[in-house]
């Protein structure tokens, strides 16, 4: 509980920060369907005075006299006057969407989607409710641009561009997750976001290190939750609550979902609450790549009389010990002072049981299942934010965006051997405080300049114990980190420019200055002895960017980007010790930081004025320094024995150079009123140039093609995703890739059928079902541990009120 008092300095400033009521009000929405249209741009005319409305559509009108011409202009909507007749009759002004609106990313400032310079994917509330996923990664793989990897049901990893884990930033609401102890393996953090509370998910492909310095070599991942809405109706507060129950028969999933919304004039609140219950996941039935064995689960552990027995399983398709529970909460409130000011306080919980991690389940040592217990325990994610926006133009910003924020991050292991009574926990405690700030100004109508600067640190502490199961006695155990404690320090400021030549092409760079220092102790311990007692590492790194786009005449865009992006080596990389598989990893004190130098172009054509979008974006990373697993002699042995167990030594190692280069390809297209069609295909390759030996993290080609029919009240899709086969002899050196959850040749190659579709029974209720896997095919996605759900029936209700 004393961890979590480090939170309230953040409260009290939340409550420390007031301004001036404004005079006169104007408000923009949509013609189409009355929303508010957000950040238009207004110029008063006579006086050369700008403004920009609000998240509501609301706009401070403070210099305006009699005569006064407004011209209101929005990337998606077409450029309109508000004459000062106008004014004297209403306050509320309708604007009309451009014929096509590209959709807008916040995370590099809301810039149009087409604007960009990096291959980008936007997932909206309406396809993230559509797809009905069961959590924030598998959110992502429905897209058809990323790959998931999953070791236990309570996971998923993603995977942009041959990168992952470390590699792959994750962001919240501004906030990065991405902490000290973020491996370079697998992780599971994208599921503890609670996926029923998003606005969008936004990915930036492509190094990111610009804007959101190390860890986003292969690209960023913007969770956006939802913000309170405001009533617009004065002295009567705006209420919404929404709730959901969703059941899926493959994991026997229940989920139940509540929010509440009340927004006063300048007050905003936003309760949100969701359980998600899972029992053991089925696997498919129809066993296509041929192997009638891989992947069944024929015996499993249990604990009988108190004793450690094997069982077998009545259902081998039922994978034993991969269910668990999780709970997220958040709250939001939001304070409007005046329509150019908005704060915004936001907490995040998510926890959940211990979740066991399949793959260990199913590893055997001498013909028998090596593990009774392999669990993480409870992952308990906390992170309390405060957002101050001013939408104020002065000499040094028009946009002036500033969070502080603090993150309490819980990683327990729990691990006892078959036939033990020993169990050890490794607990692992992490805190983060982090402060960014970001402004943008606009010049002229040419020329925009953004810019600002962070700073994070993180505090690791590290301890373990074993407890005899029989008689409770406690001893010491090999705490995964540095067990005397370690701390991570960054410091970072960034610039950028955005200029337009002409109407037909936009240069865009930007350069980012890091610092990053790192302490790690290790104290005398029974276990190991290292050739140092602690580690300290400190280090600088300049990265830049610089994107060209240029449209070749009014149907092809040519878009080309180059980057340079950073990721310093943290507590996992330096000071990580874990066997796995028959290898122990143990710390390295000379790493250095890994670089990636990307180049990437795109073409683009659009016909049928703009409803059909072929694109297409080839993509070269050339990487110095990566940081691979490689084997290592400690104190002259090639082996050590650690619990027991004889593992081969191996470390994190620098390399000298890699390479990733590859293709992806999306088409888009409105085929009528009622029905669409989207595909994606994505090519990776990844190879160690300096070992000739394949990288690890990449996948095999894999894609969509998906049609959808939206009409009136009823919305139903029908796609087939599909990933190629992965040869083992294409797997990454060391354990990273689980060959040893694949067959002897690789992973299969695989596709599945599957259908999903919503009806609004109400305006306030809607009914969806979707049927994944109709073929309950059995597969497994490149290097996961558990396979996928098989045929897999999903039924919600949806109701608000």
């Amino acid at each position: 509980m004393i961890r979590y008092l480090n939170i309230l300095p953040l409260l009290f400033i939340f409550f420390g920060i007031s301004q001036k009521n404004v005079a006169q009000n104007l408000k923009l929405k949509d013609y189409t369907n009355h929303l508010a249209v957000q950040f238009a741009n207004i110029q008063n005319i006579s006086n050369q005075v700008f403004y920009i409305s609000d998240e509501n559509g609301n706009i401070n009108i403070t210099k305006y006299s009699e005569g006064d011409t407004l011209l209101v202009t929005h990337i998606n909507y077409i450029t309109t006057y508000i004459y000062p007749e106008d004014i004297q009759r209403t306050n509320i002004f309708y604007m009309f969407p451009k014929p096509y609106t590209g959709q807008v990313v916040d995370i590099i400032g809301r810039q149009e989607e087409k604007e960009v310079p990096s291959q980008v994917e936007i997932i909206k509330a309406e396809q993230i409710t559509l797809k009905n996923s069961p959590n924030a990664a598998d959110i992502l793989q429905s897209s058809g641009n990323v790959l998931v990897q999953k070791s236990q049901l309570g996971g998923g990893s993603p995977i942009l561009r041959g990168f992952e884990a470390n590699k792959v930033l994750l962001v919240i609401d501004g906030v990065r997750m991405n902490n000290a102890i973020y491996r370079g393996g697998h992780l599971q953090n994208a599921i503890t976001i609670d996926n029923n509370v998003l606005e969008n998910v936004e990915v930036i492909f492509g190094p990111g290190s610009v804007l959101y310095g190390s860890d986003a070599l292969g690209g960023v991942i913007f969770y956006k939750t939802k913000d309170p809405k405001l009533t617009l109706e004065k002295d009567k507060p705006f209420t919404r609550a929404s709730v959901m129950q969703r059941l899926a028969s493959a994991s026997q999933e229940k989920t139940f979902h509540i929010d509440l919304n009340v927004g006063y004039e300048k007050w905003g609140f936003l309760t949100s609450f969701t359980q998600s219950k899972y029992s053991d996941l089925k696997m498919g039935t129809n066993r296509q790549h041929g192997d009638d064995e891989w992947g069944l689960v024929n015996e499993y552990y249990q604990r009988i009389d108190n004793r450690d027995s094997i069982v077998k399983n009545p259902d081998p398709l039922i994978q034993k010990h991969s269910g668990y529970s999780q709970w997220d909460f958040l709250q939001k409130v939001i304070f409007r002072p005046s329509n150019d000011v908005k704060l915004t306080l936001n907490l995040n919980f998510s926890t959940s049981t211990d979740v066991p991690r399949f793959d260990n389940f199913t590893e055997y040592k001498n013909d028998i299942l090596k593990w009774a217990e392999w669990y993480y325990g409870p992952q308990n994610r906390l992170l309390l934010s405060f957002k101050t926006d001013l939408y104020k133009s002065t000499k040094l910003y028009d946009a002036f965006h500033i969070i502080a924020s603090t993150q309490l991050i819980d990683e327990d292991r729990i691990t006892r051997k078959f036939g033990s009574n020993n169990r050890a926990t490794r607990e692992e405690d992490v805190t983060v405080y982090a402060l960014n700030l970001d402004l943008n100004k606009t010049i002229n109508n040419n020329t925009k300049v953004f810019y600002g600067a962070e700073t994070t640190f993180n505090n690791v502490l590290s301890s373990a114990k074993e407890i005899n199961i029989l008689n409770n006695d406690i001893s010491d155990a090999i705490t995964r980190y540095p067990n005397g404690g370690s701390t991570m320090t960054t410091a970072a400021i960034y610039a950028g420019l955005n200029r337009e030549f002409g109407k037909k092409t936009t240069l865009k760079s930007g350069v980012r200055y890091s610092y990053t220092e790192l302490k790690a102790l290790f104290l005398e311990n029974p276990f190991y002895v290292l050739p140092y007692e602690n580690i300290e590492f400190n280090n600088g790194a300049l990265t830049g960017s610089l994107g060209l786009i240029h449209d070749l005449d009014s149907t092809w865009k040519l878009k080309i980007g180059l980057a340079s992006a950073y990721r310093s080596p943290n507590v996992d990389d330096f000071g990580k010790i874990r066997e796995k598989n028959g290898f122990v990893t143990i710390p390295n004190d000379e790493l250095k930081p890994e670089y990636a130098y990307s180049s990437e172009i795109t073409l683009q054509k659009s016909l049928k004025n703009n409803d059909w979008v072929f694109s297409t974006t080839g993509y070269y990373n050339f990487i110095n320094n990566a940081i691979v697993q490689k084997d290592w002699l400690l104190d002259g042995r090639e082996y050590l024995i650690i619990e027991g167990d004889t593992a081969r030594v191996i470390t994190n190692r620098n390399v000298n150079q890699a390479i990733i280069y590859g293709v992806n390809a999306n088409f888009k297209a409105k085929l009528s009123k009622a029905f669409s069609f989207k595909a994606a295909y994505n090519f990776t390759y990844g190879q160690d140039i300096s070992a000739e030996s394949p990288l690890s993290h990449i996948p095999p080609v894999f894609g969509l093609t998906e049609i959808t029919y939206k009409e009136d009240k009823f919305t139903a899709t029908m796609n087939v995703m599909f990933n190629d086969e992965k040869s083992i002899n294409k797997y990454g050196p060391g354990t990273t890739d689980n060959p040893e959850s694949a067959l002897l040749s690789g992973t299969p190659s695989w596709w599945t059928l599957n259908f999903y579709s919503s009806y609004y029974v109400s305006p306030m209720v809607k009914i969806q079902f979707s049927t994944e896997n109709i073929l309950d095919l059995h597969y497994r996605s490149f290097a996961s541990g558990i396979s996928a759900p098989g045929r897999n029936f999903v039924i919600s209700v949806r109701a608000s009120f």
